[in-house]
Parts: C-alpha cells; sequence; structure tokens
C-alpha cells in the first residue's frame, strides 16, 4: 500500500494512504476536441460549487464520437 506521512504547518500529523494520479476533484468532464465559443452554463464554460478536472479527448471531433470513432488510449 502507498502511503505518506506528513507534518502539517500546525505541527499535526497527517497520514495520506493510496495512489491517486489526481486529489481533489469530485468529477471528470471529457470535452472533445471542439473550438467554439462556450456560453456560460456550457459544460466545458460552468461554475461548479465543487472541484471539477478537464480533460480534451485530443483528435476526437463530434463525428469521430457520433460514430464510435474516439480512439480509448486517448481517455
Amino acid at each position: 500500500m502507498n502511503e505518506a506521512n506528513l507534518k502539517l504547518a500546525d505541527g499535526r500529523a497527517q497520514t495520506a494512504h493510496g495512489g491517486k494520479a489526481v486529489y481533489g476533484a469530485a468529477v471528470c468532464i471529457l470535452l472533445l476536441d471542439t473550438k467554439f465559443p462556450r456560453l456560460v452554463g456550457d459544460i466545458g464554460n460552468a461554475t461548479w460549487q465543487f472541484p471539477v478536472l478537464y480533460k480534451v479527448v485530443r483528435g476526437v471531433s463530434p463525428h469521430d464520437a457520433m460514430r464510435g470513432c474516439a480512439a480509448p488510449h486517448d481517455l
């Protein structure tokens, strides 16, 4: 098991367990490789009340996604 022991600025000890690439994001949103103005409220231009991680799937257009041509290795 991966474990990291930390000493906080106030002197308390904290131990982190596990091993993830990203911590603190409540939701991950995949976006297609598009370029257009995103209005406020669009999923790509939103103000969330919690941490969100965005990932653009490069090289996958809306047309590709609808045809099922998304390359899984890009995710």
